[in-house]
């Protein structure tokens, strides 16, 4: 009789991890990080969200009937919004604008703070980091894996529409910058 292994199980099939076990893994990921060097936390949890978003591109297209390869900014953009966002957060609860000034620079913005600022516990002083480079880093896994390079950062929103309310977390935007040969080819792609 053959043991069934992890490569036999349906990647279609959507279970959920529990919450508490989210809030207890990356908890021990941020205090990995912090004693590797805390003034390079944020850098250091983007880097281990990288590799991440090329596995669940990779799961999106498995998910997906659809498996058409996206070529557009925008077109991309809406399958991390649709498609991303869900899979991780369990709701599409994010806003995508781009850059009034730079026609390369696309935001992602939350609407309700994501949990990993929630649960992040940082030491005195250092509440100005934002642990949702973590999530910034998925996001350019993924865009770098579908061949879209970009630089994605994340930073509190500070505009004065979001006015946060003591106790409340801050909330989130992702700016991302896409190469100049992602522009370029995406105009190439509209003279045809």
């Amino acid at each position: 009789m053959k043991k069934s292994t992890i490569y036999d199980r349906n990647l279609k099939l959507r279970k959920e991890v529990s919450a508490s076990s989210f809030y207890f893994l990356f908890s021990e990921i941020i205090q990995y990080c912090i004693r590797q060097d805390i003034h390079d936390l944020e850098k250091q949890l983007e880097e281990l969200g990288i590799p991440l978003g090329a596995r669940f591109l990779e799961l999106i297209i498995l998910r997906e009937k659809s498996s058409k390869k996206e070529i557009t900014i925008v077109n991309m953009l809406m399958l991390i919004k649709n498609n991303l966002w869900p899979l991780m957060f369990n709701k599409n609860n994010c806003v995508v604008e781009q850059h009034m000034d730079q026609e390369n620079i696309y935001m992602i913005k939350e609407i309700e703070p994501n949990m990993c600022n929630q649960f992040a516990s940082l030491p005195r002083g250092q509440c100005h980091m934002n642990c949702a480079s973590f999530i910034a880093g998925i996001i350019e896994g993924l865009l770098i894996a579908a061949k879209f390079p970009a630089k994605v950062t994340a930073v509190f929103n500070d505009s004065g529409e979001d006015k946060v309310e003591e106790g409340e977390e801050k909330r989130t935007v992702y700016l991302i910058k896409f190469e100049d040969e992602v522009l370029a080819r995406e105009a190439k792609s509209k003279k045809f």
